[in-house]
């Protein structure tokens, strides 16, 4: 398993690379078994924006999202080191109680001197951040709990 994580990355560099020699703006690429999405931002940093793996894996996937307490787990799609501000100077994305929304900037997970949005997926509370600013992160390591929104809540 970690084998196939360490050539995901390589295939994912190898792409930011080829991307920046020839000058390409956005990539988007989808097999049977995943599917990525690459842009880069006006300061020649490349994001991605989606990464995915698709059919039952995805299922599985959704499915560890929730925990016994109805808590989304919100896991890193890369390795990198784990960034709660933008910069040192700037205050976190989401502190704990915050109210989030779909596609809200929870945090950044820098890879390969890229700094790579990680969003949020789901409306609600953000009950937990599990990674400490500075942290090297795995492949699918949680870095939030979010309790979802219920959307027969008025708050």
């Amino acid at each position: 398993m970690d084998n196939d994580k360490t050539e995901a990355m390589y295939q994912v560099e190898k792409l930011i690379q080829i991307m920046r020699e020839n000058s390409t703006k956005k990539v988007h690429i989808e097999t049977k078994d995943w599917k990525i999405s690459i842009e880069q931002n006006e300061n020649s940093q490349m994001e991605i924006v989606k990464a995915a793996l698709s059919s039952e894996d995805s299922s599985k996937d959704n499915a560890s999202g929730q925990n016994r307490n109805d808590l989304h787990i919100v896991t890193t799609p890369l390795v990198g080191t784990f960034y709660r501000a933008s910069s040192p100077e700037q205050e976190p994305y989401v502190e704990i109680g915050d109210v989030v929304e779909i596609g809200q900037v929870l945090c950044l997970v820098e890879a390969m001197k890229v700094m790579n949005e990680i969003h949020s997926d789901i409306e609600g509370v953000v009950t937990k951040i599990v990674a400490a600013n500075g942290d090297m992160v795995e492949y699918g390591q949680p870095l939030f709990e979010i309790k979802p929104q219920d959307s027969n809540d008025e708050a």
